[in-house]
């Protein structure tokens, strides 16, 4: 969503290095994609230490730690979703408690290039 939520709002939803919280993926209004980050390879505390090992990390830098388990449309692969993606389609990622983003796919304005 819009907004960071701090590890305290989200105890009880702790499961292993991750957290119990649903993701969805859609495709104009289609599910195509559900997961759940609890069975994640790293915690952030792992990821940060990884990261912090070759860069200094300061107070305020905000960290991503990418996509749960088919949370990534390459991942779903063409087959689930039967085309790719084209203008005037909406993506919405949605994680239970957090909230969702939405992003419409638009056509590349004319004279800019792809670069």
């Amino acid at each position: 969503g819009p907004w960071l939520v701090t590890p305290d709002e989200l105890t009880d939803a702790r499961a292993g290095k991750g957290y119990e919280l649903t993701m969805t993926a859609e495709v104009n209004g289609a599910e195509i994609s559900r997961g759940s980050w609890s069975g994640a390879q790293f915690s952030f505390g792992d990821m940060l230490a990884r990261a912090s090992a070759d860069v200094r990390l300061r107070a305020g830098e905000l960290m991503g730690s990418g996509t749960v388990g088919s949370g990534c449309l390459l991942e779903v692969g063409e087959e689930r979703l039967g085309r790719w993606l084209e203008p005037g389609d909406e993506v919405t990622l949605r994680i239970e408690r957090l909230g969702e983003l939405r992003t419409p796919i638009i056509t590349r304005p004319t004279g800019r290039s792809a670069s």
